[in-house]
């Protein structure tokens, strides 16, 4: 990272940029081997930004050599109803051996869901799903639950090569405001630290105070 790049810009928060493990994770290897015992199928549910995502696609790069194939796509609420048939469409008449990764599940309508898992269940396809809440048939790998000190964790690992003077009482504050959405609070944090950032472009020299939380 750029000694006076922002560190909570979209490229460096992007979920499956990074994965910081959340206290009290089992580990990947530990989720991974309760996937293979499911006979690779899994979902991870947690509420909004709370890195299902990047824990997904961690998971994916060191399961990605066990598959013929892996296949990963992206639900978003702005999607149209037909693009998210489409995925629908997509997962039919593929086969054994293959990976598909659906991120968002909660976005498809209830029967687009068990139409998802019907053919998958069908074809023999491996399923991996990112969901808000437990959907039935398929086994949950984990429960992801937002918290104050993961989030710290996150903030830490991302300012660790920089001399930006956050302190727990802003990251403290921005997590409340965002009722524990990881997501939006980095990119609120992003907002609270351009300032400095830019002042220090013009001003190395100069010594940076906190902005206000205010």
């Amino acid at each position: 990272m750029a000694e006076r790049s922002n560190p909570f810009a979209t490229r460096f928060i992007q979920p499956g940029q990074q994965f910081v493990e959340p206290p009290g994770f089992p580990g990947a290897e530990a989720l991974l081997d309760r996937f293979r015992c499911h006979r690779s199928w899994g979902q991870i549910v947690g509420p909004h930004g709370c890195g299902k995502t990047s824990l997904a696609r961690a998971l994916v790069e060191r399961i990605r050599p066990e598959f013929r194939e892996a296949q990963f796509m992206v639900i978003r609420r702005s999607a149209k109803t037909g693009d998210r048939c489409e995925v629908v469409t997509r997962v039919h008449g593929q086969g054994e051996g293959e990976l598909w990764v659906v991120d968002g599940l909660e976005q498809l309508s209830l029967l687009q869901r068990y139409c998802l898992i019907g053919h998958c269940r069908h074809r023999k396809c491996s399923l991996l799903v990112t969901s808000h809440r437990a959907l039935w048939g398929v086994p949950v790998l984990i429960r992801l639950l937002p918290s104050f000190s993961h989030f710290s964790q996150i903030v830490d690992s991302l300012t660790d090569s920089t001399s930006l003077p956050l302190d727990d009482a802003m990251v403290k504050r921005v997590y409340d405001e965002h009722e524990g959405d990881y997501r939006e609070g980095l990119l609120s944090l992003y907002d609270r630290v351009q300032p400095w950032v830019l002042a220090s472009i013009e001003s190395p020299a100069t010594t940076l105070e906190p902005a206000s939380v205010e």
